[in-house]
């Protein structure tokens, strides 16, 4: 059974170039560790045009754990300390959703 684990946040008012530049360099990293492909989606109408969500589709949520547990990485602390001026406070959450069909 498929999972989507998706990270959103919102972003201060023009920050947004500033955040995905990060982004590329974390999915970078992403790629390399073995994480699956990121989906960026950005809001637009019925949802803040703050909102930047990134999805990670899943085939099971062992390989969701064996993905966070590769969270460790000391890499993932500077990401963190770069991307960090780019989030509004409060806002970051992890949503997983289980895939039906499709």
């Amino acid at each position: 059974m498929a999972f989507i684990a998706r990270w959103s946040i919102d972003v201060p008012f023009g920050k947004k170039d500033q955040l995905f530049a990060v982004l590329d360099e974390w999915n970078a990293w992403g790629d390399a560790h073995g994480w699956p492909q990121a989906r960026l989606v950005v809001g637009s109408i019925g949802a803040p045009e703050s909102r930047v969500e990134e999805e990670y589709r899943f085939d099971s949520l062992a390989d969701l754990e064996a993905a966070w547990a590769k969270l460790s990485d000391p890499k993932v602390a500077s990401f963190r300390d770069r991307i960090a001026p780019f989030i509004v406070p409060g806002s970051p959450r992890w949503e997983i959703f289980r895939v039906r069909g499709g």
